[in-house]
């Protein structure tokens, strides 16, 4: 258990660190990169679970855990739905820039 929580730490660490220095050379607000690392962690806490209750191998925890990081992460960015549209508006297949 203890090696699959390192292993889980290292690399949810690498790619919300990767994905962090992208947010802000792109000048994310800082609430967001906040944000959306902490939605790449926040995806392990159900597989995590499950695995500690013998429901789920540590591989299926880690895969399913990487699964859920997509709609964690799309919750952020629905979040602050602005923010990573840059005032874009889509309508009727139209791009519209509001300044």
């Amino acid at each position: 258990m203890r090696a699959l929580l390192v292993h889980l730490g290292e690399m949810a660490l690498a790619m919300a660190a990767g994905m962090a220095l992208w947010m802000a050379y792109r000048r994310h607000q800082r609430a967001a990169i906040v944000e959306m690392s902490l939605a790449m962690y926040v995806a392990y806490v159900g597989p995590l679970a499950a695995y500690w209750a013998g429901a789920m191998s540590g591989d299926a925890a880690l895969g399913a855990g990487h699964l859920l990081m997509v709609p964690a992460m799309v919750a952020a960015m629905l979040w602050r739905r602005e923010e990573y549209t840059h005032g874009r508006r889509h309508r009727r297949g139209r791009t519209t820039v509001h300044r």
